[in-house]
């Protein structure tokens, strides 16, 4: 699970196809799946890096040290300062790519910064860093883990039903704010407030809400029967047990487990995600 505090949205790239148009079409790209997380191909510069796609992440990218040695990039006097989930305060220098490159699409002047962890809190490793919902905010994402595909679907497409984007409309939680990917939930435990994460490795909730609500769980997990979204089952979920302190407004996280079963297209725009079981 990477930084799941602060982001910083920032001046969007601007997405053009290869031939320097606007990008008019869906673009579907390959993902593995690599320690539960959903990991994709890049191109910065002339090298090819795999990164990521964390829906929980603070920037339009991050690099490990290792890997921005090798690559090219132009680096800014600039820090970026950020919380990881367990509250450790981090900052490391931020950079800009001239140009990155997601299949056919091409971005301009992408700015990121060096990732980086705690000494106390090690991340599990999926690639050499990560690309966040920053960079994505003109496309509705389709990830769909069972076909090992990622659909970025312009917003001014009209009729994006055709390309994968339909299912149950879940909004996200207006009063987080800033339309970060929180919805509300109801659960064995009642409603609870949750992340949408592909940074998470499962799906978890806070320790505090075991004793809460009475429930004994089975080691570390809930076995919870119900996760209705916006007056729809798409339980059972198992939940697993986490202390965490960020984001303190949140309950949870809905993680890779969820993601596997289905199918989920994240509108950023629209502040909404459109959900179906996996076929």
């Amino acid at each position: 699970m990477t930084r799941l505090l602060t982001r910083c949205l920032g001046v969007l790239a601007l997405a053009l196809a290869c031939n320097g148009t606007p990008a008019q079409e869906p673009v579907t790209i390959p993902i593995e799946l690599i320690n539960n997380f959903p990991v994709l191909e890049v191109a910065v510069g002339n090298r090819s890096v795999e990164v990521m796609f964390d829906l929980g992440g603070s920037e339009q990218i991050a690099l490990s040290k290792d890997a921005l040695a090798s690559l090219r990039v132009e680096p800014l006097e600039e820090t970026y300062a950020w919380v990881d989930v367990m509250g450790n305060r981090l900052e490391s220098r931020k950079f800009r790519v001239p140009e990155l490159r997601i299949g056919s699409l091409v971005f301009r002047d992408v700015t990121g910064h060096e990732d980086a962890e705690a000494d106390t809190y090690r991340k599990t490793p999926a690639g050499v860093g990560y690309v966040g919902p920053a960079l994505m905010r003109s496309f509705k994402l389709v990830v769909d883990y069972r076909q090992r595909s990622m659909t970025l679907i312009p917003n001014e497409l009209p009729e994006a039903e055709r390309h994968g984007c339909y299912g149950t409309e879940v909004p996200f939680a207006p009063e987080m704010g800033g339309g970060e990917p929180v919805t509300k939930a109801v659960t064995d435990l009642g409603e609870l407030v949750l992340f949408w994460d592909t940074g998470a490795p499962m799906s978890l909730i806070r320790n505090s809400l075991v004793g809460e609500h009475g429930l004994t769980p089975d080691g570390l997990d809930i076995a919870n029967s119900r996760f209705e979204l916006a007056g729809e089952d798409f339980g059972p979920l198992p939940l697993r047990l986490f202390g965490f302190a960020e984001p303190a407004e949140v309950d949870g996280f809905v993680g890779h487990d969820f993601f596997a079963s289905h199918v989920v297209c994240i509108d950023l725009a629209g502040q909404k995600f459109l959900v179906r079981p996996s076929a």
